[in-house]
């Protein structure tokens, strides 16, 4: 992934989640504090990862199933960004959910 003009290679099991901002996206890391900023828009960055492993909900975030920890009513913290599951959302999570708790 680009990075303020570099490339940085991302492994897949050390993103918590994507963050979709426009033409942007903020990835968080378990290893880096901050989020890496990278010009691309999340529909680009979903095309480059796996489905099995990752979902995106709502429009602008892209989550890690191996992060998700805990859902709080309408609220899914991963790491330290919390995520809102709309009503629009809310069938396709609970598919989501259910492949997690599958073998």
């Amino acid at each position: 992934m680009q990075v303020e003009y570099q490339l940085i290679w991302v492994g897949l099991s050390d993103i918590l989640c994507v963050k979709g901002l426009r033409d942007y996206v903020k990835v968080h890391l378990h290893s880096v504090p901050r989020p890496l900023l990278s010009l691309l828009r999340v529909e680009a960055m979903e095309a480059q990862l796996p489905a099995r492993r990752l979902l995106r909900f709502p429009r602008s975030f892209i989550v890690a199933l191996d992060n998700i920890e805990a859902v709080r009513r309408h609220t899914v913290p991963v790491g330290p960004v919390a995520i809102v599951v709309s009503d629009q959302y809310k069938e396709t999570f609970l598919q989501f959910l259910s492949r997690r708790a599958s073998p």
